[in-house]
């Protein structure tokens, strides 16, 4: 039995509109910035609170920084959410939505995909890493989401189906099995030649016996 990834629609609502319509989720600006490193117990307790205070707290503490280090925290932000990328290429983060989420990865995989088998949320969750769309950190998680394309999906089902569905598990063994029968092949080829050049060999060295025996007498017969 296998058990296939969701259909297009649903997939995205599985993994990307679950993130987007939390609504205790922290909306990315650069002020919070100024809480990761030093504050993350009171960025967690602005995501299970009101948003509307916590801005202002968070604007303050920010401009109470010395220049460098503001200017240090926006480059970390601009980095971390594909800012200048997305102005120089277009690319699909320009319309991503940006938060923070101020726990690990795995509090977030349990907290939103906990009612998913563990291999199919597992290996989506590593689709949003390598897509840019989660960047993990020791205490919490940078979220750029945007729903999967229709592009990037079909190639997320082909590997599924490739590695996780027992039809593609098949279809490798039956690859499998057709390496090794043609390894076989070759390995049979390599036996042969290997018995060819022992058995040139042996010729050789008993030309070479012969040669020496008849170079001897020849010598021994020209001194006499």
């Amino acid at each position: 039995m296998s058990f296939p990834l969701p259909s297009y629609a649903k997939f995205n609502k599985t993994y990307i509109n679950v993130l987007i319509n939390d609504i205790q989720m922290i909306k990315a600006h650069v002020e919070y910035y100024s809480y990761l490193s030093n504050d993350i117990q009171e960025l967690r307790k602005f995501y299970e609170t009101s948003r509307f205070s916590d801005a202002t707290s968070a604007n303050h503490k920010f401009h109470a920084l010395p220049v460098a280090e503001k200017e240090d925290l926006r480059l970390r932000y601009n980095e971390d959410f594909n800012i200048l990328e997305s102005l120089e290429n277009n690319s699909i983060f320009a319309s991503s939505r940006k938060f923070i989420y101020p726990y690990p990865l795995d509090h977030l995989v349990n907290n939103f995909y906990s009612n998913i088998l563990p291999t199919q949320s597992s290996f989506v969750v590593q689709k949003m890493i390598d897509s840019q769309r989660f960047k993990p950190r020791d205490s919490y998680v940078i979220l750029n989401i945007v729903p999967f394309t229709k592009e990037e999906y079909q190639n997320i089902i082909n590997e599924w189906d490739s590695s996780y569905s027992f039809a593609g598990v098949a279809q490798s063994i039956q690859s499998i099995s057709t390496i090794t029968s043609q390894y076989k092949k070759d390995y049979k080829y390599l036996i042969s030649k290997l018995e060819t050049l022992e058995n040139e060999n042996k010729f050789l060295r008993e030309q070479n016996h012969l040669l020496s025996q008849q170079l001897l007498k020849s010598t021994t017969h020209t001194w006499i």
